[in-house]
């Protein structure tokens, strides 16, 4: 067992008996997830666009942007044209994938209306996460009297003080924590900051930015009237939908409804690149209008186009991802998604020779730390996310991983393990960073070299009060037992109607005892998967288990060593669909399991 297996909070008999109409398995996912009334299930089940997302106003300061952006576009109340407008607007995006969208989304409605508007993402190598003064300066040289900030904003107080007191306005969209009160904007569109009473917090920044959007297309006047028809803005969810999954906020309340309907949109994209590049990883879409149903899912989006725009910003410049989403230039967009799969493939192997690298050095430690924190001048500081959340996981600690840039100044990315907020972790040395933030999971931060000792020193002591043993063991949250008898198509269609899975919307895990091992077989070209043929010895019912990337050696016979015929096992899985040549069946994803024998 690699995990400490726990179960979820066990429905009541009472709840049980409330809505028996759903199958025991059901009712407890509905429970765990909080949907404790007919309407709450309802709207799970059968997410409504209209009626199911909440009015942007609602969000403070939503008036304020609007009416700001409004006034920018107007400029000289005697012309009537918006391209003679008096004032320069810039947008100022972040460089992952919420950005990205975020900066497409807005763009689109000031394409609408024939607006011109520069589009500024800072490079992620040179200059990090976040607003920056030099790239300020900059933007405003060049004649900009209002700033967007899209994904980012929140923590560069000084900076957009700075841009003020040069008499130009920011607008900051985004949704990460506030850490040392409000910047001095015209507008500060964040549900995280105080006295907000918007519903929902769980929104990521392209899912603010279509809010403002939607909000902007409700205080529409006379001039400038924007080309699109009544309803066009569901065109922009597969953007939502893209980065809502990509940058892994919850898929629960209105999240839900735009990534259920992103998808549906995704399946029939009216952008080029997202079909080419769908096209290039071989995604075939399919979709069904009447049942607004796709086979694309929160996978598509999260572990094959999401990491693919991303590879832009992290191997060259965000700029490529952006001009995919933008262009319909098809032979330019043709030589974007190459050069977003080689930077991809690129990717790949850096992580894997720099996440080799790391977990050596860990594992010559005489004694595992509380902080994990280790940095190189080799180390690309754009990929070490990446290799910080595997490190995070596969030794349950929180993780800070830096380059050194030169001789004085470091940037470093941090991930973290549940229970334990990173930025609380950061305040309790602030004092030795030049710059950071992020979210209680994920941040990032730049500090001098020199204090890079002492930041470590600090960051170990805080987490070695705050990290407990039941912190430090990893565990893994099971929905409930079953036997193997209990699985079929019904209950696959069942589970189907909990889809889009994501963050606090898991795919469910389930636990079965005394199963036996039939058979074994190899898959894959270097065997580096393992099909289990399982047999449940109360039911004989049996299913195929598949262990990806098991890791098991063959012995000499070419059996696996970790397993025999006729082992018996407690597994605890996910449930798959297998489809080949116009056959379904049922297996079961391995996630752990104990041996009895």
């Amino acid at each position: 067992m690699k995990y400490k297996w726990i179960f979820s909070d066990q429905a009541r008999p009472d709840f049980l008996a409330k809505f028996s109409e759903y199958p025991a398995m059901v009712s407890q996912m509905l429970f765990e997830r909080g949907l404790n009334t007919l309407e709450k299930i309802e709207s799970f089940f059968n997410p409504k666009y209209d009626g199911g997302l909440h009015d942007p106003f609602l969000l403070k300061d939503m008036d304020k942007a609007c009416e700001r952006i409004r006034r920018a576009i107007n400029g000289n109340p005697a012309s009537h044209k918006a391209s003679q407008g008096k004032e320069k607007i810039v947008i100022y995006a972040d460089y992952d994938v919420d950005g990205v969208c975020s900066a497409t989304v807005l763009g689109e409605y000031f394409k609408g209306i024939n607006y011109p508007v520069e589009v500024y993402m800072p490079d992620r190598q040179k200059e990090g996460h976040g607003v920056n003064q030099t790239a300020l300066e900059s933007i405003i040289s060049n004649g900009a009297k209002l700033i967007i900030t899209l994904d980012c904003g929140t923590t560069n107080i000084k900076e957009i003080e700075w841009a003020k007191e040069k008499g130009v306005d920011v607008i900051v969209v985004d949704h990460h924590q506030t850490v040392a009160g409000n910047p001095a904007t015209v507008a500060f569109v964040n549900p995280y900051q105080e006295s907000d009473t918007y519903p929902f917090k769980g929104l990521c920044g392209a899912g603010l930015v279509f809010k403002l959007y939607c909000a902007l297309m409700s205080t529409q006047g006379s001039p400038p009237t924007h080309k699109a028809s009544e309803g066009k803005e569901k065109w922009l969810l597969d953007l939502v939908a893209m980065a809502t999954v990509a940058d892994m906020v919850s898929l629960l309340d209105e999240n839900r409804v735009m990534v259920k309907y992103g998808l549906i949109v995704l399946a029939q994209t009216k952008r080029i690149g997202l079909r080419k590049l769908m096209e290039s990883a071989g995604v075939e879409a399919k979709y069904n209008l009447e049942t607004l149903t796709t086979n694309l899912d929160s996978f598509t989006l999260g572990f094959t186009l999401g990491p693919r725009l991303n590879a832009a910003s992290r191997m060259a410049h965000a700029n490529l991802a952006y001009e995919l989403l933008t262009s319909s230039d098809e032979s330019k967009i043709n030589e974007l998604v190459l050069s977003l799969n080689d930077n991809n493939r690129r990717r790949q192997q850096i992580v894997e020779k720099v996440l080799k690298d790391v977990r050596s050095r860990i594992d010559a430690y005489p004694e595992l730390p509380s902080f994990i924190m280790e940095g190189s001048a080799d180390w690309s500081v754009n990929l070490l996310g990446l290799v910080a959340s595997k490190i995070a996981e596969r030794y349950q600690r929180p993780v800070i991983l830096y380059q050194s840039v030169d001789e004085t100044k470091a940037k470093g990315s941090l991930r973290s393990i549940e229970g334990f907020n990173l930025i609380d972790a950061l305040g309790s040395v602030k004092d030795l960073f030049i710059q950071y933030g992020g979210h209680p999971a994920a941040g990032g931060c730049t500090f001098e070299v020199s204090n890079a000792e002492k930041i470590k020193l600090g960051l170990n002591k805080y987490a070695k009060n705050v990290l407990t043993s039941e912190l430090l063991q990893k565990k893994l949250k099971i929905s409930a037992e079953i036997n193997l008898g209990e699985i079929d198509w019904g209950l696959m269609d069942s589970l189907k109607k909990f889809e889009p899975f994501g963050m606090n919307n898991f795919k469910p895990k389930f636990l079965s005892k005394n199963i036996e091992v039939k058979k074994l077989v190899f898959l894959g070209k270097n065997s580096e998967h393992l099909k289990i043929f399982a047999h449940d010895k109360k039911t004989s019912k049996e299913f195929p288990v598949l262990f990806f990337n098991h890791r098991v050696k063959r012995d000499t016979a070419g059996l696996a060593e970790d397993f025999k015929i006729g082992d018996t096992l407690d597994i605890v899985y996910e449930l798959d669909i297998n489809e080949w040549n116009g056959n379904k069946e049922i297996q079961l994803k391995l996630i752990d399991y104990n041996k009895q024998n």
